[in-house]
């Protein structure tokens, strides 16, 4: 309920941007990591098997 609120203050352009940053599968499940708790980027990098400046990539477009 409170996301829904937050999206309501954005305009379109913003929630562009905001669905965009969603649409990849590897920022699924960074985010899905995350959402456990703090994890350090060498963590999510033995989960994945994914390069750590490919994980720096996906987590640089979420903060942004």
């Amino acid at each position: 309920m409170i996301l829904l609120e937050q999206l309501k203050k954005i305009d379109s352009e913003q929630f562009i941007g905001i669905m965009e940053s969603f649409s990849d599968p590897i920022r699924i499940n960074i985010l899905e990591l995350m959402m456990g708790g703090e994890i350090c980027v060498c963590d999510i990098v033995k989960v994945t098997g994914l390069s750590q400046s490919k994980i720096s990539y996906h987590i640089k477009i979420l903060k942004d």
